[in-house]
This record gives C-alpha cells, structure tokens and sequence, in this order.
C-alpha cells in the first residue's frame, strides 16, 4: 500500500516493493517505509537498481516496522537524512550487501525514537556527505551498532559526530 500525502510524502505502508534493475523514483520530499499495526513494509533494491529523487528524507520504520535492502550492486540515494528505526515502538532494518551496492546520505540516523539495526557486508560502500552518523541520539532508542563486514566502507566528512546517546549494544 503506498499513499502520498501533503507536501509529498510518500508512505509504504504494506507488503514487499521489489525493484529488480531499473530505477525507482518516489519522486517526493520523503519516504517512508512502515507497515501497519502488525506488518512490516518492506522494500528490495537488486540487480543494479536505483533509487533516487528523494529531496528529503528517509525513514525505515517509521510509526511501524519497516525494512530495506540494497543488494548487487544497487544504489540508494537520499537528498537529506537516511533515518533507521525513527518512531518509538518502531523496528527499522537496513541490510547492504553485495559488491558494487552503496548509499549516499547527508546524515545517518540508527535508532532514533524506535529501534534500529544497519549491516552493511561483501564489498559496498556508504558514505555520509555533510551531516553526522548518529546512533541512539534519543533515550529510550536501542541498537545493534553498524555491523561492517568484508570490504564494506562507511564514510563521511565529520566522522567525528559519530554518537551513541542511548542503549547501545
């Protein structure tokens, strides 16, 4: 289920988007993926797929559950903020794996209300241009710290605002 509010905010609210090659343009000032009470949203980037035109955030989890994967060689761009985990009581995963497979944000937030997890493995890459990597920024938000495994890379201009304000484990 998707509904596109004022402002153009795009919301999933429901079921698995699979986007297989190609490019995927919400074409809106944010997104949010979040299933309904009970149902987790999820949506797959593979096989070389995009997704842009986002000027502003996104949000996996938003006031429900909400996943996101970026594999073989798919890239995610976000215009702003790329925030796991943003409600409290919500659940936000994002897994990256696979050479070739990136995303570009001007920050990173895991965990900010809810609680949030990010993996990123086999070769991709992440980068983080003007703003900070948070982790936790609010009590009562847990994490898993940033998994990186293999070649992964996570990137940014002030890797220095790196913070865990919360439960991290």
């Amino acid at each position: 289920t998707f509904n596109v509010n004022s402002g153009g905010v795009f919301t999933h609210t429901g079921g698995t988007l699979n986007v297989d090659g190609g490019t995927f343009n919400p074409n809106a000032a944010s997104y949010t993926i979040q299933g309904s009470a009970g149902q987790t949203a999820r949506l797959e980037l593979k096989n070389g797929a995009t997704l842009t035109g986002l000027t502003g955030t996104l949000r996996v989890g938003g006031v429900n559950d909400g996943a996101l994967r970026v594999l073989s060689g798919s890239d995610l761009v976000v215009g702003s903020g790329l925030f796991v985990g943003a409600s409290a009581g919500s659940q936000g995963n994002v897994h990256i794996a696979g050479p070739g497979s990136t995303f570009d944000a001007n920050q990173l937030n895991v965990g900010e209300f809810g609680n949030g997890d990010l993996v990123m493995e086999d070769g991709d890459t992440g980068k983080v241009d003007n703003g900070f990597f948070t982790v936790a920024s609010i009590a009562g938000s847990t994490v898993s710290p940033p998994v990186r495994r293999s070649v992964t890379s996570l990137t940014g201009n002030r890797p220095s605002d790196l913070r865990c304000a919360a439960n991290c484990t």
